[in-house]
């Protein structure tokens, strides 16, 4: 809830959707990764149930590829509405 009304006021018209978006989709990436990132489930006896220790980078860098592409649609609309006649 904080988050959306910084977000409302400090963020320009034109590139909230992308922000949101952003958000949105983190959130979701987050959701879904927390467990497996986490290790909750894994077993002793087990060790192939969740075989990768790079989980977490993966979640990094999926979150910096959501975050990039927002950064580049704001930019985007920023350049086309700053020359878009008045």
């Amino acid at each position: 809830m904080l988050g959306s009304v910084l977000l409302t006021r400090a963020a320009p018209a034109s590139v909230r959707a992308a922000v949101q978006g952003a958000l949105i989709v983190s959130c979701a990436l987050i959701a879904v990764a927390i467990a497996v990132v986490g290790g909750f489930g894994r077993l002793a006896n087990n060790p192939s149930l969740l075989p990768s220790d790079r989980y977490g980078l993966r979640l990094a860098i999926a979150l910096a590829v959501v975050r990039a592409g927002a950064a580049v649609i704001a930019v985007l609309r920023l350049r086309r509405n700053s020359k878009a006649p008045r």
